[in-house]
């Protein structure tokens, strides 16, 4: 499902009727003559101190997926989400770079490289990480609700917290979506949650554990819709900001096509003295300023990558190089390369799911999540800017 691709039923605000209502749109929960009553964000995040309960039993016949980012870099056992009574127990708990996984068993299996991983799809019998399946035993469901980013203790209260940004939770079975758990921020107070957009309930942090860190906020004009990823086929480019060297990069992608070794972004200088590469292959340079570190992204899997001066981290591998002093004389190009002549060229073969870079005090630059205008064209929405980011 991509998000944004449809309109909410009309339920109450108070005693006022829902006028209109779209997912990320500037009319989420608009009652007539009010202000919206919540706010779209990119995420919502846990960091060790938050937990969110939720009034529903996992059944059976229940699909859970979820979109998520690991933040936790230690080996400490951390939950995505969790259930648990003496019948049985369903989990997702990150541990090192494994996860181990219960729906209705007793017992855990473990899924390698799991840390790797930014989605999960969970149901009976059966676990998905980013498109790969690993089976798994059952014997009967937990019958306590559903918890988020926690796991339960033996008195009922939270334990091994989680530390992740997460993007959405859907519950589903065969008859359609029992919830639909998108971040927002509630405009009269102020709180960070979960809105269900199916039984229009808003979910907040339990009592005893912090508000949830909020993503960005997501203020689409009307027509303009989210999707999961801007897909490029060495046909675009966009044109992002100049680079500084105390600025970070962060994005999410993922190679469609890996004959040949291209740029996911770039600015290339000659000599080196100001290039900023992200170079796919499997020894190829991703570079700040005069230093690189080599990484291998010779492959299909969706990665998250960090990229700031003296080091980057994909995925849970990390590497560090020499520190550089510069500013860039032209902006970087997302999806291909800008080369030392200043032309911009495409590239890039595959999918963003993301693309951020931060100042010196982790405050945006720019904050780019996919969507897609009211004519149709594939592209960013700059919630920094609150500008449409077309194709340079």
């Amino acid at each position: 499902m991509k998000l944004g691709s449809k309109k909410i039923a009309r339920p109450q605000y108070g005693s006022k009727p829902i006028v209109a209502a779209y997912w990320g749109g500037t009319k989420v929960w608009q009652a007539m003559n009010d202000a919206p009553a919540y706010t779209r964000l990119t995420y919502v995040e846990c960091n060790g101190a938050q937990w969110v309960d939720l009034d529903y039993v996992v059944q059976e016949n229940d699909v859970i997926e979820m979109d998520y980012i690991p933040t936790y870099a230690s080996t400490a056992d951390k939950m995505l989400l969790a259930a648990y009574s003496a019948e049985g127990a369903l989990w997702v708990s990150l541990y090192n770079t494994t996860a181990y996984v219960r729906f209705g068993a007793k017992s855990s299996t473990s899924v390698a490289n799991a840390t790797s991983k930014y989605s999960v799809k969970l149901q009976k019998e059966k676990v998905t990480f980013d498109g790969a399946t690993t089976s798994l035993s059952y014997s009967a469901m937990p019958t306590n609700p559903l918890r988020l980013f926690s796991g339960y203790a033996s008195d009922g209260g939270a334990y091994s917290k989680g530390y992740c940004q997460c993007k959405k939770l859907i519950i589903s079975n065969d008859n359609g979506s029992v919830m639909e758990l998108i971040p927002y921020r509630r405009n009269s107070d102020g709180k960070v949650g979960m809105l269900d957009v199916v039984n229009d309930k808003f979910y907040t942090t339990a009592e005893g554990s912090e508000d949830l860190i909020a993503g960005s906020e997501l203020n689409l004009p009307d027509g303009y819709e989210l999707i999961d990823s801007v897909t490029f086929n060495n046909d675009k480019i966009y044109e992002a900001c100049i680079i500084d060297s105390t600025y970070t990069i962060e994005t999410m992608f993922q190679r469609t096509d890996t004959s040949n070794t291209v740029y996911l972004f770039a600015h290339v200088t000659s000599p080196h003295s100001a290039s900023v590469t992200a170079y796919m292959g499997s020894n190829s340079a991703w570079r700040w300023g005069s230093s690189y570190a080599t990484m291998n992204t010779d492959n299909t899997n969706r990665h998250y990558a960090t990229l700031k001066n003296g080091s980057v981290k994909i995925d849970v591998t990390s590497k560090t190089f020499t520190k550089s002093t510069f500013t860039t004389a032209n902006t970087l190009i997302v999806g291909g390369y800008r080369a030392a002549t200043g032309v911009a060229n495409t590239q890039f073969v595959g999918e963003i799911y993301l693309f951020r870079i931060k100042d010196t005090d982790g405050n945006y630059i720019l904050d780019w999540t996919p969507c897609r205008s009211p004519e149709g064209e594939e592209g960013f929405w700059d919630t920094v800017s609150g500008t449409f980011i077309k194709q340079h």
